[in-house]
């Protein structure tokens, strides 16, 4: 009876990392353990028994292999290493591969945020769905707010809190630090943002590079003025409108002299 698939995006068994020694900068060789020591191979018999006059040496790295389902159904067998058995498994664990969805122009789980939104206004221009200064709105915000926050991040990787640190960080700016000045926030670049990275989203869904929408549920507002509304009061109204008909009366041709009393 076959064994059953792996689920997707998950990991089959991962073994005990193997120990290497290096040979040269581009050769390295792979030890055999015994025990609690590691051994070349020429010191150990086909029995697993160390050979008269063998010498125990200290691994170099740990390298370690194992199969991978990735979200379009692939399964490969990635390898990473480490300086020690516990490093090697977290440096595997840490990159899976990314499924490579997605043909010809369409956006793939690979492809940055950067250049999925490039697509997706890409795809509102040829339709003909978004006026030109609509599109250079939403390409400048790609430039100045969704690229340095966001934009070499893979559509496969986007995640609900990464989202909304990014769009919380374009209200509210970022504090100075490390002799870096601070920067001030920009909440009237919130409705352009999240439109953008919610068409590149879908248009993701759409394609299959992805399967859920990251940002389901969020909810950002931008944060009231803090300035204080002035009324008019009925004689500021009163002296306006006194004003603007004297000012009038200065401007009309009447073929004399104009009154400068009312330039002040």
């Amino acid at each position: 009876m076959p064994r059953p698939p792996l689920a997707l995006n998950a990991w089959g068994t991962i073994p005990r990392p193997t120990p290497y020694q290096r040979v040269s900068p581009k050769k390295s060789s792979r030890l055999v353990r015994v025990g609690r020591r590691h051994y070349l191979p020429g010191d150990v018999d086909k029995a697993g028994n160390t050979l008269p006059g063998a010498t125990s040496v200290t691994p170099d790295f740990w390298k370690v292999r194992a199969r991978y389902r990735d979200a379009s159904g692939r399964v490969s067998q990635p390898e990473a290493t480490g300086d020690s058995e516990a490093a090697a498994k977290r440096s595997l664990l840490a990159c899976p591969p990314v499924a490579k969805q997605g043909a010809g122009t369409g956006v793939t789980a690979s492809m940055t945020v950067t250049e999925a939104a490039g697509l997706y206004l890409d795809q509102r221009e040829v339709d003909g769905t978004l006026g030109v200064t609509s599109l250079k709105q939403y390409r400048d915000v790609i430039v100045s707010e969704i690229g340095p926050l966001l934009g070499n991040v893979r559509m496969a990787e986007l995640t609900f809190p990464g989202i909304e640190a990014a769009l919380r960080t374009i209200v509210r700016g970022t504090p100075a630090e490390d002799g870096k000045p601070a920067v001030k926030g920009r909440p009237g670049k919130l409705g352009h943002a999240r439109a953008v990275l919610g068409g590149a989203i879908g248009l993701a869904m759409s394609h299959g590079a992805i399967t859920s929408n990251p940002m389901l549920g969020m909810q950002i507002s931008v944060p009231e003025s803090t300035t204080p509304i002035v009324a008019l009061t009925p004689a500021d109204i009163r002296a306006m409108r006194e004003h603007l008909i004297g000012w009038a009366a200065y401007r009309r041709p009447t073929g004399g002299p104009r009154n400068p009393q009312y330039l002040t």
